[in-house]
């Protein structure tokens, strides 16, 4: 049985690279196993996470999120960081 499932949308490696936008096409692709009644485990990503990023990621169907540089190097501070991704999207 599987929990999760983890998504670098990243090379591995370093906090602060681009997001690898074809990684999006991989959890579409995964959140497609429901239609072969397969229960689909939570899908988490980790790299490039910011406020333009995750909608992204949140519109193919991740479910959870990892963050570094988009909270911890925000400029308004670690709880403005934690606040643009809350309310990204909306």
């Amino acid at each position: 049985m599987v929990d999760y499932i983890l998504i670098m949308s990243v090379n591995p490696g370093y906090s602060g690279q681009s997001f690898i936008p074809e990684v999006v096409a991989k959890v579409s692709a995964i959140k497609g196993w429901s239609e072969y009644k397969i229960k689909t485990p939570l899908i988490e990503i980790d790299g490039g996470i910011t406020p333009v990023t995750l909608p992204q990621a949140y519109a193919a169907g991740v479910d959870v999120f990892v963050a570094a540089t988009a909270i911890f190097k925000a400029p308004g501070g670690i709880s403005a960081g934690i606040n643009a991704l809350r309310n990204a999207g909306s």
